[in-house]
């Protein structure tokens, strides 16, 4: 018994990890992409 909720845990501990750095990952991603659009608008401007 004792294995069987340790092997659920530790899938839902994972699925949470993950979430998490997929969550982080596609922030990071968004923030270089907006840098980016704002940084060839502006020397779009000039």
């Amino acid at each position: 018994l004792m294995e069987a909720l340790e092997a659920r845990l530790m899938e839902a501990l994972e699925a949470r990890l993950m979430e998490a750095l997929e969550a982080r990952l596609m922030e990071a991603l968004e923030a270089r992409l907006m840098e980016a659009l704002e940084a060839r608008h502006m020397a779009d401007i000039r």
